[in-house]
């Protein structure tokens, strides 16, 4: 494929992804051309990440790779943070980090890199989820959260988010209405629609939220993240990386 033809193939995977209800991730790299300083801190940073990787500090080696290509703009370093989060079970961000770096490297970039990344890019994106979610008004105090994340609502309906495969949860808040309320596991690769349904509360009972709700969204959360690993263990989808490369 010419790079022309990979351009245009992964400015249309952007455009689905954005049409998923949310913009995809970004990891910046640096502004100006780096100083030495900063490329042997990409180095040392680059280098890090591979041990911790190989130690199965996944969150650390992330750290240590965003960290690489924020500093350098190096292929290679955005390619590892795609591999790990792969390896993390973040499906949605390694699909994003994959397209950032088949869109914006260079056409003299390593051949055998960009292949590799286009084959996890299609793996990761075929686990990737979407639920599509009917019912939500559009009104200024409809409020919808999503793992006790709230979520930033424009004037698309149905609502639709991309999402890692496993147990989610999902709350609709409307003004002098009780909350709709979803849980549930997400296969892989799995479309899922749902429909809202509010229903009006007696005047008696129309107060407005108060800490009760706040609190109860943070143990939602707690639970949800909770339940995620439990998810995966049990499944025996321990994180791997099979394509972690050194500069």
């Amino acid at each position: 494929m010419t790079m022309r033809a990979g351009s245009l193939v992964c400015a249309l995977v952007l455009v689905f992804a954005a049409s998923a209800g949310a913009q995809p991730r970004v990891w910046p790299g640096p502004r100006a051309e780096p100083t030495e300083a900063a490329l042997a801190d990409a180095r040392a940073s680059f280098v890090r990440g591979t041990e911790l990787a190989s130690e199965g500090r996944w969150a650390d080696a992330l750290e240590a790779f965003e960290r690489a290509y924020a500093r350098s703009g190096v292929p290679a370093a955005l390619f590892n943070v795609a591999t790990t989060l792969r390896s993390l079970g973040r499906y949605v961000e390694a699909r994003d980090a994959f397209d950032q770096l088949l869109e914006g490297a260079p056409d003299d970039a390593d051949e055998e890199l960009r292949a590799e990344a286009t084959r996890l890019r299609s793996e990761v994106a075929a686990r990737v989820a979407l639920v599509i979610l009917g019912g939500v008004p559009r009104d200024p105090s409809a409020v919808l959260w999503l793992d006790g994340v709230r979520l930033s609502l424009d004037e698309t309906r149905p609502v639709t988010r991309d999402v890692d495969p496993g147990p989610h949860s999902l709350r609709l808040e409307l003004d002098a209405h009780a909350p709709w309320l979803w849980e549930g596991t997400i296969e892989d690769g799995a479309r899922v629609t749902l429909e809202a349904t509010l229903e009006a509360l007696p005047e008696t009972r129309r107060r407005r939220p108060g800490l009760w709700i706040t609190v109860s969204l943070v143990v939602a959360a707690g639970l949800a993240t909770g339940a995620y690993f439990a998810f995966f263990h049990d499944r025996g989808l321990q994180p791997a990386s099979e394509a972690v490369i050194r500069l």
